[in-house]
């Protein structure tokens, strides 16, 4: 068996980002995206190594996490495990 391509298949999400020649994309996923995921990105936000957003699961939320957000994440930490539930189930 080949096993050139194997260091490939477990590679974190950083080691390729940075092997890609970009910072690694990091959503924070909340409820309502008012208090926790804008709290996170504004702390990680000045880390060189990051590109970060947020964004919440609930209709009323203040930026709904979207498809586009999660193609665009690389990582996507929740505050919550129902809202990788649900994150999960819609997409």
């Amino acid at each position: 068996m080949d096993r050139s391509h194997e260091g490939h298949l477990h590679q974190s999400a950083e080691e390729r980002s940075t092997r890609a020649g970009r910072r690694l994309r990091v959503l924070f996923v909340c409820a309502m995206n008012r208090e926790r995921s804008p709290t996170a990105e504004r702390l990680y936000r000045k880390d060189s190594r990051l590109e970060v957003r947020s964004g919440g699961v609930r209709t009323d939320a203040k930026h709904r996490v979207s498809e586009k957000d999660l193609r665009w994440a690389d990582v996507v930490f929740v505050m919550e495990r129902e809202h990788k539930v649900w994150l999960s189930t819609r997409f």
